[in-house]
């Protein structure tokens, strides 16, 4: 993975995620934000907002993201690769805007959340704005699931319904009619009821590898195609030319997914029926369409950041 040519920011920046839960979709956001030139300077009045979902989700996040911002006055506050859902409250929605009103520079991920809001540029998620080696493709297929915490097992029937329903298609139709190994790519450490799942239902044999799980470019990359549940996930295979079922757990799933014209299957609609015939549409996986679009937000992000440091505050 190479960042993007002759790209250097003039300013450093406070960082700071949105959601404030620095979880693992957080932190990797983080990483890249770095690797694009973005520097951290915890001492610098400029605030740099990346990551996560541009909505207070829960009641005790405003206080949180006041008390946070009270800290230091900024001169300078940044918005880079996030978005809203579009199943938002109108409350919600209107804190944002008048928190975003005093951002001169908002960079969304995807055009529904500009709609929704009103006002920033469509820049793409940060995982676009890179340059991505190419793969050779192995005799495996990606299972890239998810399944939340809860209070007594984790997440609920209905999502134990879809991950039933997945294993089954993976088992009859991958391994069974295709004749391909499963990698289970499952990068949460929730999810370890979920491993033991996969392992009880799918033969050991037809399982192509457990290890280097964090290794997800290089996984994703050389899979013959992937199901995948999170929205990274998803993003991750458009960027390694491997074609992908995505599984829609969210709205923001959806909305990325719009942008590329991709069809996705809402959790309750997974079946082993579904995603049958959605793997007999991948022989027309729309490749050029997805490089022509990336291609897209590289340039815009060029643009984002010139903007950025070229302005006179």
């Amino acid at each position: 993975m190479r960042v993007l040519k002759n790209l250097k920011m003039k300013n450093n920046f406070v960082f700071y995620t949105w959601s404030g839960y620095h979880n693992f979709g957080d932190d990797v956001i983080l990483s890249l934000t770095k690797k694009l030139r973005f520097t951290e300077d915890k001492n610098s009045d400029q605030l740099l907002i990346t990551g996560g979902t541009l909505l207070p989700l829960f009641p005790d996040q405003k206080l949180f993201i006041k008390n946070r911002l009270d800290e230091k006055k900024f001169k300078k506050i940044l918005v880079y690769g996030t978005g809203v859902n579009c199943m938002c409250k109108q409350k919600e929605l209107e804190y944002t805007r008048n928190f975003l009103k005093d951002c001169k520079h908002i960079g969304l991920r995807d055009e529904a959340s500009r709609k929704k809001l009103n006002m920033g540029t469509v820049i793409g998620d940060p995982f676009f704005h890179f340059y991505y080696p190419k793969y050779e493709k192995k005799d495996y297929v990606v299972i890239n699931l998810g399944y939340n915490s809860g209070d007594v097992i984790g997440g609920s029937i209905a999502q134990l319904n879809y991950i039933i329903e997945v294993l089954k298609f993976a088992k009859e139709f991958i391994v069974g009619k295709l004749g391909l190994k499963l990698y289970p790519l499952l990068l949460h450490d929730i999810d370890a009821f979920l491993e033991k799942l996969f392992k009880n239902y799918i033969d050991e044999k037809d399982i192509y590898s457990v290890e280097n799980r964090y290794n997800g470019l290089k996984i994703f990359g050389e899979a013959k195609f992937a199901i995948t549940y999170k929205q990274h996930g998803m993003i991750t295979c458009l960027c390694v030319n491997t074609p992908v079922i995505p599984l829609a757990y969210s709205q923001k799933t959806i909305n990325v997914a719009n942008e590329f014209g991709l069809e996705t299957i809402p959790l309750d609609k997974v079946s082993v029926e579904s995603l049958t015939a959605y793997y007999n549409k991948l022989k027309d996986f729309p490749f050029e369409r997805i490089e022509e679009k990336i291609a897209d937000y590289k340039k815009r992000f060029k643009v984002f950041v010139n903007e950025i440091n070229n302005d006179k505050y």
